[in-house]
Order: structure tokens, then sequence, then C-alpha cells
């Protein structure tokens, strides 16, 4: 039997070697995380206060954070414009159904 040149084993695929395609690596969540309540801290700082939208849950989610460690104050706005402010446990367990309007947190966590 002759002996295939070299040539002619490089041009079938080893079925030892399985290419893999190269994908980005994966930002751990709570780096994402952390970076969504960054931005959306400096955004209420910047502005003094930033309206959320009712069924803007994620960021409704991230406000509650950082209500929770002092940086932010939220409000819920009723239909006639009467706002409401809420307590951290509230804003953890509210339902989308009205729009919030944060604003920077005087005076810390234990402020009334």
């Amino acid at each position: 039997m002759p002996l295939s040149s070299p040539a002619a084993a490089t041009e079938r695929p080893s079925a030892t070697l399985v290419p893999f395609p190269l994908r980005p690596a994966l930002v751990p969540s709570h780096l994402r995380s952390r970076d969504l309540q960054k931005r959306l801290m400096d955004a209420v700082f910047a502005t003094r206060s930033l309206d959320v939208e009712a069924q803007d849950v994620a960021t409704k989610r991230v406000a509650a954070r950082l209500q929770i460690l002092g940086f932010v104050a939220i409000e819920e706005v009723a239909e006639g414009g009467r706002t409401r402010r809420l307590r951290a446990s509230e804003a953890i367990e509210a339902e989308p159904g009205l729009p919030w309007r944060l604003s920077r947190a005087e005076g810390g966590v234990f402020a009334g």
C-alpha cells in the first residue's frame, strides 16, 4: 500500500480537533449591576431628579437598591401629579403601575 503524502493528510479535517467559535468574555452580573447603578446615580445627581416610566421595571429595581444604600429618594407619582415618598420596603415590592421620580437623598439612609 502506498503511503499518503503529507499534503493529503493536511487536507482532511482531524477527528480530534473541533473548532469552537470565539465569543467575547461575559461580564459577571454583579459588575453589570454596579455599572447600571453608577450610571443611574450619576444621571440623578446631574439632573437633580429623574422620572422613571411606570413599566421600566429594570430601572426601578436599580433605583430601589440605590435607595437602600441611601443614595436616592423615590417618590411615586399619581395621575394627578401628587407624589408620595416610598420607603425602601415599599420600593422593592412596588408594582409597575405608577411612574417614579428619583432625586438625590437628603441626609442619607435614615433621613425621614
